[in-house]
């Protein structure tokens, strides 16, 4: 089964409230059994999260970038020679060829005409981007604009968001931990549900995570909270 998209965040220009608003604030509240300042708290701090400014375009991907677009114009540039290949194997074809359209009959001009000269000017039209391109490659850089690394890239602005979440239901003196339905393997309990009514005000459209998704991303924080008790004790000795 294929992996789901990552949600799409509702990117924000920073404010002193965050991103929920006044209302949702209250609803996440009550529905949750949390005091209000503690979701007013979690909004200011999802607002550095989702802010232009917080992942700004990777300068590492921008570099792979630059440095495959060579090898990516090379290859565009094979992929057309073999068109340009096949596309004249094919108008030598076609000119041999004579499709008996039942059109031509009733006085209608012979599409067989029509195609060979559209065929002619696709053939015409390869040639002259390729030729163009070749002699691009020796003269000019190339940039690769797509994604340079095909393995499967890690939502940051989730990490950053559930990470949010979660501290703020850590700070309420609530376990950080879901429930495992035994039949289904499902993950649920509160703090799936509260999560994803945050997720939900965050993204367009409103996106729910999966209980696993939740889960991997509660036991990479208890890492991270891991290291920095062990950090607090070392600073205390």
């Amino acid at each position: 089964m294929p992996k789901a998209p990552p949600p799409n965040w509702i990117v924000r220009s920073e404010t002193e409230q965050g991103p929920l608003s006044s209302e949702q604030v209250i609803a996440l509240a009550q529905a949750s059994d949390l005091e209000e300042t503690d979701v007013r708290a979690l909004s200011q701090t999802l607002a550095y999260a989702l802010s232009n400014r917080f992942f700004p375009r990777s300068v590492i991907k921008v570099v792979k970038q630059m440095n495959k677009g060579p090898s990516e114009l090379e290859k565009l540039i094979n992929e057309l020679r073999h068109a340009e290949t096949r596309l004249t194997r094919a108008v030598i074809l076609y000119s041999q060829i004579q499709v008996n359209f039942p059109a031509i009959k009733r006085g209608i001009s012979d599409p067989n005409i029509t195609y060979r000269k559209d065929l002619d000017v696709a053939l015409l039209n390869v040639e002259q981007i390729n030729t163009s391109l070749a002699r691009s490659s020796k003269k000019h850089g190339a940039h690769f604009t797509g994604n340079p690394d095909k393995r499967r890239q890690r939502d940051e602005r989730r990490r950053a968001v559930l990470s949010a979440i979660f501290d703020t239901w850590h700070a309420t003196g609530r376990k950080v931990t879901i429930s495992t339905i035994g039949a289904t393997s499902e993950r649920t309990g509160p703090l799936v549900d509260f999560t994803n009514s945050v997720i939900r005000c965050l993204t367009d459209p409103a996106t729910d995570l999966k209980g696993e998704t939740i889960w991997s991303e509660i036991k990479e924080w208890r890492k991270l909270q891991s290291l920095r008790d062990t950090s607090v004790l070392i600073t205390d000795k």
